[in-house]
This record gives structure tokens, C-alpha cells and sequence, in this order.
């Protein structure tokens, strides 16, 4: 098998049917050790725990940070550098106010000092029974074989005993304090596995090879280019109105009202964008510091200019259903 990194490195690479006298084939390849490997573009998120935030630092640290100075300072600044500036002393305030989702340790939650004990019981024997084997200590096999059973019983029953009592107390904890959650919804089964992703048709009717070829024939179907040649006619219509409206100085400026009812509308436990920052952070910043998100939307109203880290958002390519081909297009949604 041959990782994405590493494809680019495989060469001149064809089936030879008679090599071998097995039914399988062999696959003859090249490998260029020089080439340089490109790396997967992951990119690390914050990811803030709001259910156990500090508004009231984080409340006191906004009222320091958004002031009459700060907006001084961001009047005369390009929009892209306004908005950078912006995210960044957000992030910094969340980061100091509201605790980090921790990666899910590698650790299984059931292990426990009486299964530790109880494998290295049963790695021990194992290794005396290994050992008598190779020496061809018959009467001392037969007497390790048993202990050995034993010991690898006793084992099993302590995982199983671990792992039922970490289940019960998981769904002990975690079912009353979120009734409809991760527990509902795996007895539902309504939890989604990662899907791997695997080559799809290309527009040619042929199958990606790459990761890069994959995601870009996805996103093209997905998020079609912006084509005013081969746009229709409502596409046509709704460009030239958006123009127009673009275009205006009669428009009034956006509203507190309306910003406040935008803000409102939004849901909580939403997914946020790359920079980490919530509906729920958003809320809490209306409520301390209305006057800055108000000048802050306005400030790219008026530019005519819509900040390229507002459009850079991290999509999630899901199955549609579990039987759908998994080389076609339309079997994946994004979200």
C-alpha cells in the first residue's frame, strides 16, 4: 500500500500476469526516493469548551481590550489587516478565559491497575511458556499451558468488568448532564464514523489518484466556480441586483437592531469556523461590546469588501447514506 504522500514517488508502474504461479498478479513499480514528499494541508483549529468559560473575564477582558483607542487604531487599516487584528485579540482573550477542547486521549478510559496487573501476570506466563517450547520442557508445557489459560481468562473477565463499569459511569455522567447527546445518539445510532476518503469520477469520467485531485473534484461539484458565462439566467438576475445593491451609497448603514437580530437567530452548539469563534462567543461579545461588532460590520459595509478570513471556512465531506457508491460525486454532501 502506498500513502497519498508517497503516490507522486510511484512510477512506470504495470501488471505482470505471469510472474507467479499464484492467482494473484504482480504490480511492478518505480520509486523515486528523491522526490519530495508534499504533506496533507492540515491546519490545527482552536476549539473552545464555552460550557465551562469565564464570561465574566472574559466580559472584563473584552471591555479592556475594545476601546476608543483600539478603534483609532483600526479606522485607517486595510480590511484584511482590521479583521487579522481583530481575530487574533479574540482568540487571545478565549484562550485566556475559556479552557481548550482537549484532543481525545489515546488512553482507553477502562484501563486500570488491576488489568495492568493481571496482563503482566499473563504476558509472563506466556513468555515462560515460549521459553519451555523452545527448550522442549514437555511436563513443564503442559503445567504453563494451564496457567497460562488461567491467567488469560482472568484477564478477559477483568476487561470485561472494567469496560462495563467505564461504560455505566460514562453514561452515568454524560446522559444527565446532556440527555440528548453523545449517549442518545449512539444508542440511536445516529453517530457518524469518519469517512475515508478514496478516489471518485473526475468530470472525464476518470478516477482521481491523488488526495488533491479527489478534493478538487469534489469541491468543483460542490462549490461550483463563480462562471457568468455559464451561469443561467436567475444566476444572471441575481448578480445584477447584488451589483446594484454593491454599488449603492443611498443604502443606510446596518442597524443595531438588525445585527442584534441576526445574533439572536443564531443557534448554539454550532460548528465554528477556523478561527474557533462560536455563536456563543459571538453572543457574549453583543453583550459586553455591541458598539464594536456594530462599527466592525459597518467598517466592511461601507469598504464595499468582504474579508477573505470570513470566506475561508473548513468543510466536512459526509456520505450520504451508507450504501451510496462511495466513487461517485453525488454520494457525498458537504456541511
Amino acid at each position: 500500500m502506498v500513502s497519498n504522500n508517497a503516490i507522486p514517488n510511484v512510477t512506470k508502474w504495470n501488471v505482470e500476469e505471469y510472474c507467479t504461479l499464484s492467482d494473484h498478479n504482480l504490480i511492478m513499480f518505480s520509486y523515486n526516493e528523491n522526490c519530495i514528499l508534499r504533506n496533507s494541508p492540515t491546519q490545527e483549529s482552536p476549539r473552545f469548551k464555552v460550557k465551562n468559560a469565564n464570561w465574566e473575564k472574559f466580559t472584563e477582558k473584552c471591555n479592556e481590550t475594545f476601546n476608543e483607542q483600539y478603534f483609532d487604531n483600526l479606522e485607517h487599516m486595510q480590511p484584511d489587516r482590521m479583521i487579522n487584528k481583530v481575530t487574533n485579540e479574540l482568540q487571545n482573550i478565549c484562550k485566556m478565559t475559556i479552557p481548550l477542547i482537549k484532543k481525545p486521549c489515546k488512553n482507553v478510559p477502562w484501563w486500570n491497575t488491576e488489568v495492568l496487573k493481571s496482563r503482566k501476570e499473563a504476558f509472563k506466563i506466556k513468555k515462560e511458556l515460549s521459553r519451555a517450547r523452545r527448550l522442549r520442557m514437555t511436563g513443564e508445557v503442559e503445567n504453563l499451558v494451564i496457567r497460562y489459560r488461567v491467567a488469560r481468562n482472568k484477564l478477559t473477565a477483568q476487561i470485561r468488568k472494567s469496560k462495563k463499569n467505564s461504560w455505566r459511569n460514562f453514561v452515568t455522567e454524560i446522559g444527565n448532564e446532556e440527555p440528548w447527546g453523545i449517549v442518545y445518539k449512539m444508542i440511536k445510532d445516529k453517530t457518524r464514523s469518519a469517512q475515508l476518503m478514496t478516489s471518485v469520477f473526475n468530470e472525464n469520467n476518470e478516477l482521481t489518484f491523488t488526495w488533491e485531485e479527489t478534493a478538487q473534484t469534489l469541491l468543483s461539484a460542490m462549490v461550483p466556480i463563480d462562471d457568468v458565462i455559464m451561469e443561467e439566467e436567475i444566476h444572471g438576475n441575481i448578480r445584477e441586483e447584488n451589483s446594484t445593491y454593491r454599488n449603492s451609497n443611498m443604502e443606510p448603514d446596518i442597524s443595531l437592531a438588525e445585527i442584534q437580530n441576526a445574533i439572536e437567530r443564531s443557534k448554539n452548539k454550532k460548528a465554528p469556523g477556523i478561527d474557533g469563534i462560536s455563536n456563543e462567543i459571538i453572543k457574549a461579545i453583543w453583550k459586553c461590546q455591541p458598539k464594536f461588532l456594530v462599527w466592525l460590520y459597518n467598517k466592511c459595509f461601507i469598504e464595499k469588501y468582504f474579508p477573505k478570513k470570513w470566506k475561508i471556512a473548513e468543510l466536512k465531506i459526509l456520505l450520504k447514506d451508507k450504501n451510496k457508491d462511495l466513487k461517485l460525486v453525488n454520494s457525498y454532501r458537504p456541511i
